[in-house]
């Protein structure tokens, strides 16, 4: 069974990304045109419909940061990995609108 859903606020997350070695991945779990509308820099688009079949590259990665729109489908991509065996996953609370609420950058 996965463990506690593991989030941190846009502030956290920010600083996270900012302070972690190269061997992490931001994954939007959007549609790709949410993606292409805007995103958190250095994202990677992951579609939450292609989680599954792409399990395998998330093995690599020390940290797995993850976010959406508004927290609904990171989270169920969060319960895919870790019942996958993928421990290291952070899930944005509140996905890229508390990103913005919080003043970081996007891709726009």
């Amino acid at each position: 069974m996965s463990s506690e859903h593991s989030t941190i606020t846009a502030m956290e997350f920010n600083d996270a990304i900012r302070n972690s070695g190269s061997d992490i991945i931001i994954v939007d779990v959007r549609t790709r045109d949410e993606f292409a509308g805007e995103s958190i820099p250095t994202a990677v688009n992951i579609p939450l419909n292609e989680i599954e079949s792409r399990i395998g590259i998330f093995s690599q990665y020390e940290q797995i940061y993850i976010f959406c729109q508004g927290g609904g489908r990171s989270k169920r991509t969060y319960d895919l990995l870790t019942s996958n065996g993928i421990k290291n996953v952070i899930d944005l609370q509140g996905g890229i609108v508390a990103w913005k609420q919080a003043g970081f950058p996007t891709t726009r």
